[in-house]
């Protein structure tokens, strides 16, 4: 599972809107269905109901959300310990 794909998801979720999420993130708004869909082939599940031009998130999405949210502060958690390992940042 990409973790850019996780960070678009998250942006769908809270702007609940793939358009606005695209804005945010500087790519297309097919580009961010792409990346919806990609993760719900690989999950095997919606994440989102679409109806018309709200966007919903399904429980499925409730759930991925709650852990991407955590992956991703762990990965810069991670990136920021490694910076202060190498004596890139201080303090």
């Amino acid at each position: 599972m990409d973790i850019r794909k996780l960070e678009v998801f998250c942006k769908v979720y809270e702007l609940r809107s793939f358009s606005r999420a695209g804005d945010e993130t500087y790519l297309s708004q097919p580009t961010v269905s792409g990346h919806i869909k990609s993760l719900e082939d690989h999950l095997g599940c919606r994440l989102f109901d679409r109806l018309g031009k709200e966007v919903v998130p399904t429980r499925a999405g409730d759930i991925l959300y709650e852990h991407a949210v955590k992956i991703i502060q762990l990965r810069e958690e991670t990136e920021r310990a490694i910076s202060l390992f190498q004596g890139k940042l201080k303090g």
